[in-house]
Formats: structure tokens, sequence, C-alpha cells
């Protein structure tokens, strides 16, 4: 007679040992992960230099606007705010320009920890938000959706964090319809990389000239992959979205790359091609399958830039975890709008603001009323004009803060007349 017991039992072993194979096939892809794993020599790491401990340091957070495009090297807002407070009190402030082009909120976020690690700031000046809609490298907009509370979207969260899962992904996508595409296809040619490097070099200043360049390159060389990238960066630049697409999928019919995918997927994003998205999406994931960004998006999915409300609570939330790292290290946090009108963004800023007696720099109301092609570079940034006017009002935004009677209000931080220096 059998055994009632018996068939329980071995199901449970069967389980058991499907549950620790799945352990051991994680705690070795994690093992292997970390020794794997890139690591920045310490003898590269860029610190404040012991000459600014004495220094009031600011770090300027952000994106392309923070960096400088759209101007020469050394007029963007950070650079001229420099030199404002140089002109008041000659080496009294240290202002570090620590903007990422192309980086949305959620990168920002990322990095303030190790920035605050390595330049102590006293304050911080943000203005980030506008690549959040398109650019979702490294995003945590999925806590934000809408079914985030659901139990389907908290175990997906669950299951994200696990390698085992990120595996079994991939083994699924390598039997679904897309293929994988071979990278480097094409042959390479370096005769034009004098020239290619100029092109790529005035894509934000001088796109016309990008266009120049690349198109000379490609009379002479039609199968040269990098001219028609670049050249679909200069069209992308001035919004010119449809020649973008074709210089894009031109490059990559000469020679698939993951580089060029992430230019047309960036691009549909700005273009609000959800459907397309996705397809370059798998592409790309079958490309960098370790690209914990790309996994991202395809697990929870790419949600439309029209979702104003939820980027509206993914900036909120991102900058209030912002000002809690602030005040941790003891730093007063300024947020700030953009130049030409971003509502959303605007209204957001303003909110958070309000909400957290948080100093804010109104870019938006600054810029209201000007003539745009006195302050604009092509590209739509502001140019060398522009970053000044935008130095010039966290200028007087810092003086507005010096003479305020409620200098403590910023969470119970240390204003800076407190902390012993003065902005006039």
């Amino acid at each position: 007679m059998a055994n009632p017991t018996a068939n329980p039992v071995k199901a449970v072993l069967i389980i058991t040992g499907l549950i620790l194979s799945v352990l051991s096939c994680e705690v070795f892809l994690r093992i292997y992960g970390y020794a794997t794993r890139p690591r920045l020599d310490p003898k590269q790491e860029v610190i404040a230099e012991r000459s600014d401990n004495d220094r009031v340091r600011i770090i300027c957070i952000g994106d392309s606007y923070t960096f400088g495009i759209g101007a020469q090297q050394g007029s963007s807002y950070p650079d001229q705010l420099q030199a404002l407070l140089d002109s008041s009190q000659p080496g009294k402030f240290k202002v570090y320009n620590l903007g990422l082009p192309g980086s949305n909120s959620s990168m920002v976020l990322k990095r303030l920890p190790e920035w605050m690690k390595r330049y102590r700031p006293d304050i911080i000046l943000v203005l980030t938000g506008i690549n959040d809609a398109w650019n979702f490298d490294e995003s945590n907009y999925y806590v934000y959706l809408k079914d985030s509370g659901s139990l389907g979207a908290r175990l997906k969260r669950f299951l994200f964090h696990f390698k085992t899962y990120k595996l079994f992904e991939l083994a699924m996508l390598n039997h679904s319809r897309v293929p994988a595409a071979a990278a480097g296809s094409a042959g390479a040619d370096h005769s034009y990389d004098r020239e290619l490097f100029d092109a790529y070099g005035s894509i934000s200043t001088d796109p016309e000239k990008t266009k120049s360049i690349c198109e000379d390159v490609i009379a002479k060389d039609p199968g040269n992959p990098r001219a028609h990238k670049i050249l679909g960066r200069a069209y992308d630049t001035e919004l010119d979205y449809v020649s973008a697409e074709r210089c894009y999928k031109r490059a990559l019919e000469l020679d698939p790359k993951a580089d060029v995918y992430r230019s047309l997927y960036d691009l549909y994003g700005r273009w609000n091609k959800i459907e397309e998205q996705k397809v370059i999406l798998e592409k790309m994931l079958m490309l960098s399958p370790d690209n914990e960004s790309i996994f991202a998006a395809y697990v929870f999915g790419i949600p439309d830039n029209s979702q104003r409300e939820l980027f509206t609570r993914l900036l909120s939330g991102n900058l209030e975890m912002m000002l809690e790292q602030a005040k941790s290290g003891k730093a007063r946090l300024i947020v700030q709008d953009y130049p030409w009108q971003r509502q959303f963004i605007t209204d957001t800023v303003e909110s958070f603001a309000a909400a957290k007696h948080v100093p804010v720099v109104r870019n938006t109301e600054a810029f209201g009323g000007l003539d745009n092609k006195e302050y604009q570079a092509a590209d739509g940034h502001p140019n060398e004009k522009g970053y000044r006017l935008m130095a010039e009002d966290i200028f007087k935004e810092m003086i507005k803060l010096d003479k305020s009677e409620h200098l403590g209000a910023n969470g119970g931080q240390a204003s800076p007349t407190e902390q012993g220096y003065r902005f006039r």
C-alpha cells in the first residue's frame, strides 16, 4: 500500500530544491557582479581642495541648463555666479558646476550623497526636472505610477531587485520576436576622425556647422555610420525629429551599436512615440543586458510624457529627498525653475518651496517678457547673456536671504549669516 504522505513530502522536497537553486543562482550572480564591477581609482577622485576649507562651497546640480549647453565654455550660470561672488568678496566663495547634460531628477538625486561627501557644500543650487518625461535612466518613476500601490506593482518592485528575475526576463526576451542586433558589423573608418570630432563639438553651439561637416563627410564616405549619427544629433538639437530619425536609422543600418539605439530611443521619448520606443527598448536590452535602467523601463513600462501628474509626483518626491540629504549635511537647498515656461515644473517647484520653506529662484519670471532671441541659443538653451541673467537672479536671491529675518526657516538649517558669511 502506498504511503499517503510520500507525494506531499516529495513536493516539499522539490519546492525546497527549487528555492535553494534560485537562491544559489542569486548569490552567484551578485558575487560575480560585485567582482566584475568597475571601480574608481581613489587617486582619480575629484574632491574639494584643502584650500577651499575656509571658503563658502556652493554646488550647482542639474542638467544641461546647469552644465552650460548653448554657450561657450566658461559662460555657464555657475561660472558667471562665481564671477559675481568674486567681485563681491574675492576668494570667499567656491562654486562647483556639477551639471550633467540630459540627466533627470532621479539621476541628480542618486549622485547627491557622493557630491556632498566630496565637496562638503554649504549651499546646494538645484535646477532639474525637464528631462524626467523622456529620459528614464536610473529613474524611480515606477514608484509614482498610478497603480504603484497595487499588489502586482509591489510584486514587480520586489522581484526587480533580484538578478535571477532579470535572467528569467532576458531568457523570455531571447525567445521573442526581437532578434539581437550584431554590434560592430561595419568596418571602422578613422579617416575623418578630426572632422567629426569638430562636428560633434559644435552640435549645441552651431548645429548648422555640424550638419555641414557631416554632409561633407557623407558625400565622400556614404557608409560612415558615425557621420550619420552626429548628423542625426544636429537635427535632434534643432527639434527636426523626422530628419534625426532618418539619420539614426541609417547609422544603425551601417553599424547597429547600442549608443545609436540609445539616441533613437531618447528621440522617440521626446517625440512621444511610445510604441516605437518599446521596440527600440527591447533591442537595447538585447545589446546591453546588464543595464539596470533599460531593464526597469522594460519591466515597468514607458510612461507617456503627457502624464503630467506622474512627473509632478516624481519631481516633487525627488526634491523632497534632496532636501533631506541637504539637511543631513547641514547645507541650504535652493531650488529653481527653468528660464522659459515649463508650467508643470514651475508649479511643482513653487508648491515644494512653499510647503518646505525652501528658497526659490524664479527664472521663468526673470525671463518673462524678454526677447528670447537675445538670451537664447539656437538649440533652445540660454546663451551667455541668458546664463548671466540666471546668475544675477541667484545672486539677488542670496542677498535677499542674507537680509531675511527668517534665515533659519529652511528646516532649521543654519543660515548663511548664522554660518558667518555674507553675500554682499
